[in-house]
């Protein structure tokens, strides 16, 4: 992994360019999916969605009247009240902001960056940077993804975007389909310009 960089500098002592981290986050509906935690737990992203599902709820009820009665009591029927529901895009966001936090006390001129994927793949960066979307036939080109990934690097060190990097991660929402192989693609030939990146 990347060293922790000392000083004021951007580089490291040798001269060498900081190296750069980047999460590929799988954002394909297939993350909604929910898996039960024992007990009462906060995570966020929670309160979101149960307002989404309760949402959702109100609108079957009402498409529901008069065939037979409401839903109103599904989730009592099918759920346990002594555990948490948690999605699996929850669990993989807290995972990687308990590494970016990681990363900004040990190794904080380290760039951090984000890439997500569904239908299209989003390279958010370091969530101030303008977002590049890459979608249609680029997705199916190596050359044209080889091409895009040499214009683009994360700009700045976790230690400066953390903020941003947290805000960005718990923005993102689960849908579509899955083009994991073009987000890897990308994800590897930009955190490759530098040595000891990841």
């Amino acid at each position: 992994g990347g060293g922790s960089g000392g000083g004021g500098s951007a580089a490291g002592g040798d001269g060498q360019k900081p190296p750069t981290l980047l999460f590929v986050i799988d954002t394909s509906a297939s993350m909604c999916v929910t898996q039960e935690l024992v007990g009462q737990h906060e995570f966020k992203g929670s309160k979101k969605r149960e307002e989404e599902a309760a949402k959702l709820l109100q609108e079957m009820n009402a498409a529901h009247d008069g065939f037979g009665g409401s839903l109103r009591d599904q989730r009592t029927r099918h759920e346990r009240t002594n555990v948490t529901y948690v999605s699996r895009l929850q669990m993989v966001q807290a995972a990687i902001e308990a590494q970016i936090e990681e990363t900004a006390r040990t190794a904080p001129h380290t760039k951090v960056g984000l890439v997500a994927f569904a239908n299209d793949v989003v390279v958010i960066g370091d969530g101030k940077q303008q977002r590049v979307v890459v979608a249609g036939s680029k997705l199916d080109s190596f050359e044209k993804l080889n091409e895009l990934s040499a214009s683009l690097e994360v700009e700045r060190s976790v230690g400066e975007a953390k903020g941003d990097l947290l805000r960005e991660l718990w923005n993102l929402e689960a849908e579509g389909a899955t083009a994991l192989g073009p987000a890897l693609q990308l994800a590897i030939r930009v955190a490759g310009k530098t040595p000891l990146s990841r």
